[in-house]
């Protein structure tokens, strides 16, 4: 066994990607929906017949920005997924694999999916961008071997423990 839960384990990158691409899809919608209302939403507040305040309106801006920068962030990790179905396979870590890391300062382990664009979570799977320290250390390693990268905090360790 190499230490992915039982689902994620079977899961080959096919289905992975499908699963993946499909809950991207359902976060762009329902992001694309929410700015919808919040422009509906502003359209009345700069009505007539409303009397907002100009903090309303304010707010009602800065929440579409925002919305606007989490629907392409899920465009990004739309884009990055494409390397999951493109993976060959084999023991090494690289861009579309599903690796299992242990955090040897407090021994903690996590599941992630390497990626060349923004990480975070979606649904059941965390995506770990290969542009932040823990991904490129991660990137060209095989399962056993460890690696010691640069935090605020100080050095970390990390063991591969599984290369899916």
């Amino acid at each position: 066994m190499n230490g992915f839960s039982h689902s994620k384990e079977r899961m080959m990158p096919e289905d992975l990607y499908t699963k993946l691409k499909t809950l991207l899809e359902q976060e762009i919608s329902r992001t694309e929906y929410e700015i919808k209302e919040l422009v509906k939403k502003r359209a009345e507040l700069e009505g007539p017949k409303v009397s907002k305040s100009s903090h309303d309106l304010q707010d009602n801006e800065e929440e579409v920005y925002i919305k606007q920068l989490l629907l392409k962030d899920y465009q990004e990790k739309l884009q990055s997924i494409e390397a999951i179905k493109e993976r060959s396979g084999g023991e090494t870590a690289e861009e579309g694999a599903m690796v299992k890391l242990k955090f040897l300062t407090d021994q903690s382990t996590q599941d992630f999916i390497l990626i060349n664009g923004p990480g975070g979570k979606v649904g059941e799977f965390t995506l770990l961008s290969t542009k932040t320290p823990v991904g490129k250390a991660t990137i060209g390693k095989k399962t056993g071997e460890r690696v010691v990268i640069q935090t605020p905090g100080g050095e970390a360790e990390i063991e591969i423990l599984s290369v899916i």
